[in-house]
């Protein structure tokens, strides 16, 4: 997909979730948006696997790392228990630059 397709998914999921916070209000329901940058993944290894230069230099914005599945997660499970976050756009991608 291009540019333009994943522009339109990435806002189309912010959307959703501003209206179904406001659907859910007052049904005990809270929505959290977790927006995790790029995460080390089985997927992503074989996506840069033979670019793995390239991938270091991009790797500078991330702290050197990436985020572990693992971290994501925890993430998710924090603002699970975390009702007052209704509504929130978290990033969770160890500062990286959005392009």
């Amino acid at each position: 997909a291009g540019k333009f397709s994943y522009c339109v998914a990435k806002h189309a999921m912010v959307g959703l979730m501003r209206a179904t916070t406001q659907d859910l209000l007052r049904s005990g329901v809270h929505t959290v948006l977790v927006c995790p940058g790029i995460t080390d993944t089985p997927m992503v290894r074989e996506a840069i696997r033979g670019q793995e230069t390239a991938f270091e230099g991009f790797a500078s914005d991330l702290q050197g790392r990436m985020v572990t599945s693992q971290e994501v997660a925890s993430i998710i499970a924090d603002v699970a228990r975390q009702p007052i976050l209704n509504g929130t756009i978290l990033h969770c991608n160890n500062g990286q630059r959005e392009r």
